[in-house]
């Protein structure tokens, strides 16, 4: 009886040790040195069905991996799977198409040395259009971008620094924002000279805040008309054309006369032609090409990437839906046309300019998650659990770098979703404003230890509940935009309980009204708390109105308003917000006022007219110094101490 009894612990131990192994598969970029990568997933498949439980590992020999197309890793085959180079091996997933510097040729056009690549002669054949971009438009791919020497080129831009006032707006073309879909465009005058010279005529775009501070857009031109030098642009801009605010300027791209500056390009897409300026020696020249996911992650757990750089797409790097434990780490985004991750599902692009409209949920893209998040912001976008992205550089995006998801609104199940000790930085080459570094979104996820900078508009656009934002350093965002937060959240009063906390924000905005924690238009239930703002905006903290946030601990240093509140739910935005407005849809949504949110959210209750005079709202124990003003409605607060 003993002796079965040492047999059967004898067998658990081999199980055991056989569902502990690691079996390492070699791959190669062209199979030299083991298999493929769609081979070694295959064999990784293969081997599941033969019944391995154990830990598989594909190891990424030196090399470039180029990508035409998605790689998809779908499905409990593929749980317990890492993805990681051999030993110290440097590897790269490139969507690019590499260039050989006999295809480009030298050319002058308007006294200007230039380079020239006839796109029919590469492995791409025809160019991608440049498309419209800028605020409420979906994130989709971006055209063919040229990298030169490993660096983003731009397309050819006038004036080559800065922008010029738009002149009289003649006509604001058709106004979306009022349900008007006729696209008629805009037409407005220019005071320049130069634009009247340009002998181009077609594919000329021209970029801007057309109306308000926090909408940029890119479209295309129609006409120029010289005579009575005017711009008419071929589509509508959401809210109308204006002029005469301070942000109301532009600059034009894709003038072949206009490329006179180190770094930029023109594409000729009706002669299938590009265009470069570069002065400096020509070691590698690469064009963008892939519009997919190199990885598209779906319902696997305990997978890891690591030690990979991910360049050249003109996509998204890594899409993840319904995943578990999966991890990111030690990985580098770069050079990408649109962001590099997104945790969750995102939404067909809609096929017009709306705020709020609800969609069709999607994997692998983030398309118009932002409009239809709007709509129904107690979406679950099936993002997974215990996420994780660590240790990970972003940099030189098209748009924006993560959109991350998780947990349930309705049920206020958190996702723990995590983003740690990650560098962010200059991710919006392309688009300018709304494309924040993070989007975070759900229940329970959180953005800690982190560097983020360089942006024009905002660092974290926050939706959802019990978020943690900790540990960060945010500095010189929102420098170009009006009325933005380098953290952004607002207009519902159910997203509660997100946390601020020993964060460290430097250098928020500019000459415009921007801050660096936004709570807008009746935001509730923040705490802010451990943290130091410096040069931090025109107000570090803009308390829109809304109840029960508490801004306790911080530091506020060299900064004009420590904290801006009012009651704009009592006046302007009733109408908006209030009874039978946006607000009583939110709090209907997710149940507000029955056992999960009440039980979470005690204060809750308070809410059910829906409007009214900020409420609970606490500021003590902080400390200011070279403050212009501690606070410009102390009034309006109801535990205040300077």
């Amino acid at each position: 009886m003993k002796s079965f009894f040492y047999y059967i612990l004898f067998m658990c131990a081999i199980n055991q040790a056989h569902a502990s192994d690691t079996l390492n598969i070699d791959v190669s970029a062209d199979g030299s040195r083991g298999l493929i990568l769609q081979e070694a997933l295959t064999k990784v498949k293969q081997k599941r069905s033969n019944g391995y439980n154990g830990t598989i590992c594909l190891q990424l020999h030196k090399g470039i991996y180029y990508f035409s197309n998605a790689l998809t890793i779908d499905g409990p085959f593929y749980n317990d799977l890492i993805i990681r180079p051999f030993k110290n091996d440097t590897v790269s997933f490139s969507g690019g198409v590499y260039i050989d510097n006999n295809q480009v040729k030298s050319v002058q056009k308007y006294g200007q040395d230039l380079y020239q690549l006839d796109i029919t002669n590469t492995d791409i054949k025809e160019l991608a259009d440049i498309r419209s971009v800028g605020f409420l438009r979906p994130y989709e791919a971006s055209w063919n971008e040229l990298f030169v020497n490993g660096k983003p080129f731009h397309l050819s831009r006038w004036p080559n620094k800065g922008t010029v006032k738009m002149g009289e707006v003649l006509d604001e073309g058709s106004l979306p924002h009022k349900f008007d879909r006729s696209l008629r465009g805009g037409i407005f005058k220019y005071n320049e000279k130069q634009i009247g010279e340009w002998k181009q005529e077609e594919n000329i775009w021209v970029s801007g805040y057309f109306r308000h501070g926090y909408a940029d857009d890119m479209v295309p031109v129609k006409n120029i008309d010289r005579r009575n030098k005017t711009i008419e642009t071929a589509e509508p801009h959401f809210w109308g054309y204006g002029s005469g605010a301070p942000w109301n300027k532009f600059f034009v791209l894709n003038v072949l006369e206009e490329l006179d500056d180190e770094g930029e390009y023109m594409l000729d897409i009706k002669h299938n032609q590009l265009y470069f300026k570069t002065d400096k020696p020509i070691k590698k020249v690469v064009l963008s090409k892939l519009d997919k996911p190199f990885l598209d992650l779906n319902e696997v757990k305990n997978v890891k990437i690591e030690n990979i750089t991910f360049e050249y797409s003109r996509f998204l790097a890594v899409t993840m839906a319904r995943t578990e434990n999966v991890s990111i780490s030690n990985c580098v985004f770069r050079n990408l046309g649109s962001a590099a991750i997104t945790v969750g599902l995102g939404v067909e692009p809609f096929d017009c300019l709306v705020e709020d409209s609800v969609g069709v949920l999607k994997r692998g893209i983030i398309g118009s998650l932002p409009t239809h998040i709007y709509a129904q912001t107690e979406v679950n976008r099936q993002a997974g659990t215990y996420n994780k992205i660590v240790d990970c550089q972003f940099y030189n995006l098209g748009s924006g770098a993560i959109s991350m998801g998780g947990g349930d609104r309705t049920t206020l199940t958190p996702g723990h979703n995590l983003i740690d000790n990650c560098t962010i930085y200059s991710t919006n080459r392309i688009e300018r404003s709304y494309r924040p570094a993070i989007h975070l979104t759900g229940v329970g996820n959180q953005v800690k230890n982190s560097e983020i900078y360089d942006l024009p508009s905002m660092a974290i656009l926050m939706h959802g509940n019990n978020h943690l934002i900790e540990g960060n350093y945010i500095h010189e965002v929102c420098y170009e935009v009006d009325d933005n937060g380098a953290i952004y959240y607002g207009r519902n009063p159910t997203e509660l309980g997100n946390i601020v906390r020993k964060n460290v924000f430097a250098n928020i905005g500019n000459d415009y009204s921007c801050c660096s924690v936004y709570l807008d238009d009746g935001a509730c239930g923040l705490l802010v708390e451990d943290n130091i703002f410096i040069r931090a905006g025109r107000y570090a903290i803009l308390l829109g109105g809304g109840s029960d946030n508490i801004i306790i601990n911080n530091k506020f240093i060299d900064t004009h308003y420590a904290i801006h509140v009012d009651n704009r739910l009592q006046n302007w935005a009733n109408h908006v917000l209030g009874k039978g407005g946006l607000f009583e849809k939110r709090l209907n949504a997710v149940n507000a006022f029955e056992s999960t949110y009440l039980k979470a959210y005690p204060y809750i209750k308070y809410y059910k007219n829906t409007i009214g005079a900020p409420s609970r709202n606490v500021f003590i124990n902080n400390t200011l110094y070279q403050v212009n003003t501690a606070c410009d409605n102390p009034q309006l607060i109801d535990v205040y101490q300077e």
